[in-house]
């Protein structure tokens, strides 16, 4: 039988990565803003790049994904703000249970979207319409991954004291 030092283990290794995955997202940000001076700029200058619009919402979505694990991490993530609250000072253990189990049931729910959408994106060769033409699933998998390292993290808070 699996106990809780055994799962915790594990918790190093989810770190590195969360952090990891955060700083990609960082600098992803700092890209997508980078982007938006380009754009900015050759707009009023010069003809306007066509791809720059989506490149900068692709690092947009890729950042919130790739960010979500350690958010979840730290504690900085959402919280239904009812357990918060209605806490019953006698049993705290029995709020933050419950709220861990529905932020569980809804990342599974996100992730399992992602999934379905992922694959069919792959599949269907999903790309962009313009100018230039950028596939849609590879941004998606990255999503994905986010989701999953997000969905391990959620998974593994409760062990931890």
């Amino acid at each position: 039988m699996i106990n809780g030092d055994q799962i915790l283990q594990f918790d190093p290794i989810l770190k590195r990565i969360n952090s990891s995955l955060a700083a990609g997202g960082a600098c992803l940000l700092l890209l997508m803003a980078a982007l938006l001076v380009v754009d900015v700029t050759f707009r009023a200058l010069l003809e306007p790049i066509q791809i720059i619009p989506e490149l900068s919402v692709f690092a947009m979505m890729i950042t919130i994904y790739l960010g979500l694990a350690d958010c979840e991490r730290r504690g900085e993530h959402i919280c239904i703000e009812l357990f918060h609250l209605g806490r019953n000072r006698d049993r705290p253990h029995v709020f933050i249970l419950l709220r861990q189990f529905l932020t569980i049931i809804g990342v599974v729910v996100l992730l399992y979207a992602m999934l379905v959408n992922g694959l069919g994106s792959y599949f269907s060769g999903e790309g962009t319409e313009g100018m230039v033409t950028i596939k849609i699933w590879p941004i998606k998998l990255i999503m994905i991954v986010g989701a999953v390292v997000f969905l391990c993290e959620t998974l593994l808070k409760p062990f931890r004291p």
